[in-house]
C-alpha cells in the first residue's frame, strides 16, 4: 500500500513494509540501529520477528528510493501502541516527524499511547507538542520491554488522558502481545522529529 503526500519541497511516500523481504527492511533496521541507544533497540531477530504478527505494522516514508524514517505500531484490543517513530538524521527539523505522527494517530483508529524512555527528553517534548498527553512519568513497564527495571517511562496518550484503569490495561496487553511468556529482553519506545526515543 502506498500514499503520496506533500511536504514542503518532498514528495513523501508512505508504504506499509509487510515483510522482511520488502526492499526497505534492511534501511528501516538500520536507522532503527542509529536512532536508539543499545538498551533501548530491539536485536534484528526480534525486528523481523515482529513482522510475523498481523497486529504489528511497520509504515515507513521515503522521497525517491531514500528513506526518510518509519514507525511500528501495535493493534491492540483496546488501543493502539506506538513502538517507535524515527526520523533519518539528515531530514531532522524539518517537521516530517510531526507530519507523520499525525498521519499515524489519524490513521490508528483507536486511541494511541507511547511509552518514552526518561533518557529520551526531544522524544517526550516531541509527542508534548504534537497533542499527546503526559499520564505518568514513572511507568513500571513490562519486564521483557528494553530498560525495564533501570529507567523511568513516561506514558503519553492521544487524544486525551487516561485514567488508572486504562493504563493498566494497555500495559497488560503490551506485555501479552508484545512479550509473551518469558521472552528475552526486547524494546519499547518511541522517537521524534529529532531524537528517536523509543515508546
Amino acid at each position: 500500500m502506498l500514499k503520496i503526500i506533500l511536504s514542503g519541497t518532498f514528495r513523501m511516500r508512505y508504504e506499509f513494509l509487510t515483510s522482511t523481504e520488502h526492499a526497505l527492511f534492511d534501511a528501516a533496521f538500520d536507522l532503527h540501529e542509529l536512532s536508539f541507544p543499545p538498551a533501548l533497540r530491539r536485536s534484528r531477530e526480534s525486528f523481523a520477528r515482529a513482522f510475523s504478527d498481523p497486529d504489528f505494522e511497520c509504515i515507513a516514508f521515503r522521497e525517491s528510493q531514500a528513506i526518510m524514517g518509519y514507525a511500528t505500531r501495535w493493534f491492540l484490543p483496546s488501543a493502539v501502541f506506538l513502538e517507535s517513530i524515527v526520523v533519518a538524521p539528515e531530514f531532522r527539523g524539518l517537521g516530517l516527524g510531526r507530519q507523520h505522527l499525525r498521519e499515524i494517530v489519524a490513521t490508528s483508529r483507536k486511541p494511541v499511547a507511547a511509552l518514552v524512555a526518561d533518557e529520551l527528553p526531544g522524544a517526550l517534548a516531541f509527542f508534548l507538542n504534537n497533542g499527546f498527553h503526559l499520564n505518568d512519568s514513572d511507568v513500571v513497564v513490562p519486564p521483557c520491554l528494553p530498560g525495564a527495571g533501570l529507567r523511568r517511562f513516561a506514558l503519553v496518550t492521544s487524544p486525551r488522558l487516561w485514567d488508572e484503569k486504562e493504563r493498566a490495561t494497555v500495559l497488560e496487553e503490551i506485555a501479552r502481545k508484545i512479550c509473551p511468556k518469558a521472552a528475552a529482553p526486547e524494546s519499547a519506545l518511541s522517537s521524534p522529529d529529532g531524537d528517536a526515543a523509543r515508546p
